[in-house]
C-alpha cells in the first residue's frame, strides 16, 4: 500500500526512454516482454489441449509462416525405417522421402539439425522430431536468411511439433496411417500396439530395437524399463506365425511387465511368464531372453 491508500502491486512500469511495446518491467523488475519464441510456442501451447490431431501440423505450419518460414514439411518414419511419409493438409509440401540419401534423411538418421543452403541465398532447415531420444519423424522449412536466435526457435518447435504428435496419437488413427507405407497385417498391428518406444537414450545407457519384417511380423517382441540405475530387458519369439503366435508374444509381453513391476526377481518372472502361457496356450511355448543391468 502506498501513501495515497492505494494497493499498486502488480503495477506495470515502462522502462525509461522506451516506446509503445518495446520492453517492460513490473515492480520487482521482471521483463513482462513477450519475444517472438514466446509468442509461437506459447500460441501453440494455448490451443494444445483441446486441439484435434487435424488441426496440428496446420497449426504447426501458420506459426512457421508467421515467422518468415515457407515450404513447411513435416515427415513421419514408416514402420520399417526406409521412408519418411510426409503429412499433408494446409500450408504443407513434401512427397515421400527415402532415409538413405535424403536431407531429410540425415537429420532423422543423425538426430541432428542439418541445413541446406539453397541457390538463391535462402537456407532450409531440417530438424528432427523427437519424443525423449525416439525420432518420430522430420520437421522442414526454409528461411531467408537464419541465426542463432532461428536455430534455436526451430529446435524447439521441432520439439513442441513432435509432442503434438505423440500425445494426439494415443487417440487417433490418422498418425499410424500416414506411418503405414505398406498395409500392416493384423498380427503387425497388434504387436507394434505393445511395444516400448523403439529408441531410448540416457546418460548412462542408450537402448534400440526394431521389429523385421515390420509389416507382417509374428510372435517375436521385446520389452524394456529404466527404474532408477537398473535396465530391465527381455526379447520374445512365440511359437509359429501370424495372429496366434502374435496374441502369445502379447499375453507374455503383459506376463512380463506385470511381474516386472511387481519386483519379480529374474526366475520367479520366467515361472509367471510360463505358468500364464501354459494356461492360456496349453501345449505351445514361447521363449525368452530376460535380463537386467546396473546401470
Amino acid at each position: 500500500m502506498s501513501d495515497d491508500g492505494q494497493d499498486h502491486r502488480g503495477i506495470v512500469v515502462q522502462e525509461p526512454g522506451a516506446g509503445s511495446g518495446s520492453g517492460f518491467v513490473d515492480a520487482a523488475g521482471r521483463s513482462r516482454t513477450e519475444s517472438l519464441g514466446e509468442r509461437v510456442l506459447g500460441s501453440l501451447l494455448d490451443r494444445a489441449h483441446l486441439m484435434p490431431a487435424r488441426l496440428v501440423w496446420p497449426s504447426v505450419a501458420q506459426e512457421i509462416a508467421a515467422v518468415g518460414g515457407t515450404d513447411v514439411s513435416i515427415w513421419l518414419q514408416d514402420y520399417d525405417q526406409r521412408t519418411l511419409q510426409p503429412l499433408a493438409g494446409a500450408g504443407l509440401v513434401g512427397v515421400t522421402t527415402a532415409i538413405a540419401g535424403s536431407w531429410p534423411g540425415r537429420a532423422f538418421t543423425q538426430d541432428a539439425r542439418i541445413e541446406q543452403e539453397l541457390p538463391d541465398g535462402s537456407v532450409r532447415l531440417y530438424l528432427p522430431m523427437l519424443d525423449g531420444s525416439d525420432r518420430v519423424g522430420v520437421l522442414a522449412f526454409t528461411l531467408a536468411r537464419v541465426d542463432d536466435d532461428d536455430r534455436r526457435l526451430a529446435q524447439r518447435l521441432a520439439g513442441l511439433t513432435a509432442d503434438l504428435i505423440v500425445t494426439k496419437s494415443l487417440y487417433t488413427g490418422t498418425f499410424s496411417r500416414v506411418r503405414a507405407a505398406a498395409p500392416l497385417t493384423l498380427s503387425a498391428h497388434l504387436q507394434w500396439q505393445a511395444l516400448p518406444p523403439l529408441i531410448m537414450t540416457t546418460p548412462d545407457v542408450a537402448l534400440a530395437g526394431i521389429l523385421e519384417p515390420a509389416y507382417d511380423v509374428g510372435g517375436d517382441s521385446f520389452d524394456y524399463a529404466l527404474d532408477e540405475h537398473v535396465l530391465h530387458l527381455a526379447v520374445f519369439d512365440a511359437m509359429g506365425h501370424g495372429l496366434e503366435a502374435a496374441i502369445m508374444a502379447t499375453v507374455v509381453v503383459a506376463a512380463y511387465r506385470h511381474g516386472r513391476r511387481s519386483a519379480a526377481s529374474l526366475p520367479d518372472l520366467y515361472v509367471q511368464m510360463d505358468d500364464v502361457l501354459g494356461s492360456t496356450h496349453p501345449g505351445r511355448f514361447a521363449t525368452a531372453q530376460v535380463g537386467q543391468l546396473d546401470t
